[in-house]
């Protein structure tokens, strides 16, 4: 059976289960490119609210867990979830600070520190996101 990403936030209204805090060998002094890269991806997809391109970053049986225990399971329940926070939060904003990655064979674990801005009216929302991801066939990271 093929790991999940499970990530831990806020809320569910953060949806930010494409990037988190990593950690990698302990010689490395940053995250592996390929994992900065990513989460630049998924933070511009977010802040354009482009929901097809943040779940492009998701793999088709992704879990999401809030710290609350709430959970969004598989790519559709995601869709909807994303589509309903960017509807009551059109001007959303995130910024994501890839910290720490640990890859073991095809399973990676990163972790990232993101801010979340959901509207001008309200403070950033600072949180420490955990996602557990699994490389692809074709190399790529979801």
């Amino acid at each position: 059976m093929k790991p999940h990403r499970v990530c831990n936030a806020w809320s569910v209204a953060l949806l930010v289960g494409a990037t988190c805090l990593l950690s990698w060998p302990v010689a490395a002094d940053e995250p592996p490119k390929e994992f900065q890269v990513r989460a630049s991806q998924f933070e511009k997809a977010f802040n354009a609210a482009d929901v097809d391109a943040i779940l492009a970053t998701w793999d088709e049986n992704a879990d999401f867990v809030d710290e609350s225990g709430g959970m969004i399971k598989g790519k559709e329940n995601l869709r909807r979830a994303y589509q309903a926070m960017f509807k009551a939060y059109p001007n959303a904003q995130i910024k994501l600070d890839v910290a720490q990655v640990r890859v073991v064979g095809d399973v990676a674990i990163q972790d990232s520190i993101s801010s979340l801005q959901l509207s001008a009216e309200q403070p950033p929302q600072v949180t420490r996101v955990t996602s557990v991801l699994t490389r692809q066939g074709d190399g790529k990271w979801l």
